[in-house]
């Protein structure tokens, strides 16, 4: 997430782990005036400040532009909006959630320590993660920091995962996990297997490492729980 917008739209992502970005390369969708909302009102797409009827116009770091306004302790934001380091962006009430929370393509809800917001999808635009210190998660469209975690311990709250690997939320939990075509690529977290938690925080079917278990008769490693996902099934997580 202008001194207004860029400083500040950095503020909102680096407490969820993201940075903000560059307009989009050659080649890359720039989630533009034609890529869904365009009515001028905090989060829409925007080329100047005359395309904004809110606030004005972020048109540097963020692809396709992004509309936003001041605030602060006397000055709220218009409805809708979040206000963060001195500035409103679009709210949204679903993270992870594409397009359909935040009214245009290649833009996601994230959650962060002043609300959700709308932030850009890193699988559209990858330069989002640019940095040694950011990697888009390829599960959730978000840039996690990149730590020390390793495959199947826990993060978010607990740390972030080392560089390869994506932290998922699975109940009360996240763990580290990663993307996976077989089994054999899951082979360094014992028990786990390809592919069955592929529609815990994920759009589509992305594969992931995960330890399935048995609700009924668990038996999962120490230190884990055998907890169920929204997607179906059960899988083991750290506690």
């Amino acid at each position: 997430m202008t001194r207004v917008a860029a400083t500040a739209f950095a503020a909102v992502l680096a407490a969820c782990g993201a940075k903000a970005v560059r307009p989009a390369a050659h080649g890359e969708s720039d989630g533009g005036l034609d890529g869904g909302m365009a009515d001028g009102r905090l989060g829409s797409p925007c080329h100047t400040d005359d395309d904004c009827v809110e606030g004005s116009c972020d048109a540097t770091s963020q692809p396709g532009g992004y509309c936003v306004a001041a605030c602060g302790p006397r000055l709220a934001c218009p409805q809708g909006g979040v206000c963060a380091s001195g500035a409103c962006y679009r709210g949204c009430a679903t993270p992870d959630v594409a397009s359909t929370d935040c009214g245009r393509d290649g833009y996601l809800c994230t959650r962060t320590a002043a609300g959700n917001v709308c932030t850009p999808d890193c699988r559209v635009f990858p330069a989002a993660c640019s940095g040694g210190t950011l990697a888009c998660n390829g599960c959730s469209g978000h840039c996690d920091d990149v730590g020390a975690a390793t495959l199947g311990q826990k993060c978010g709250a607990a740390g972030a995962c080392a560089s390869g690997l994506e932290c998922v939320s699975l109940g009360a939990s996240a763990f580290c996990t990663k993307a996976c075509g077989a089994d054999a690529d899951c082979a360094a977290l014992p028990g786990a297997t390809c592919g069955a938690l592929h529609t815990v925080d994920c759009h589509g079917d992305h594969k992931l490492c995960d330890v399935p278990c048995d609700p009924a008769s668990p038996a999962c490693p120490a230190q884990t729980a055998c907890t169920a996902a929204d997607g179906g099934g059960a899988f083991c997580a750290p506690t």
